[in-house]
């Protein structure tokens, strides 16, 4: 396993992030993961990050109560969480984890 992850490692692009995979030359059966955000997640930017190499993505959605969201402070909304991993999956990459809180205060389990 080769994970990107910590703060938001997707922010070195895709040419540094392939050349850092191109460095480790890891085997092709690795599983490579990146930590994205959803604001910075577009179709073409994961298209040229799995073409770098990237077999996994983990976006850190945390929830998609809005009104949540913008207590953590977070710059996405819970449509844009959902359209991030649409799109990561359109790129052909399937492999996907999300990063979800819970506990949150205000949370509750109604819908």
């Amino acid at each position: 396993t080769l994970y990107f992850g910590g703060g938001t490692p997707s922010l070195l692009g895709p040419e540094r992030i392939g050349a850092l995979i191109e460095w480790f030359n890891p085997p092709n059966d690795c599983e490579i993961t990146l930590e994205a955000n959803p604001e910075n997640v577009t179709l073409s930017l994961m298209q040229a990050y799995r073409q770098a190499g990237i077999n996994r993505i983990s976006i850190g959605i945390q929830t998609l109560d809005n009104a949540l969201l913008k207590r953590l402070n977070r710059l996405h909304d819970g449509n844009k969480a959902k359209e991030a991993v649409i799109a990561t999956c359109d790129a052909g990459i399937t492999n996907i984890s999300v990063d979800l809180m819970y506990d949150l205060p205000g949370q509750d389990l109604i819908m």
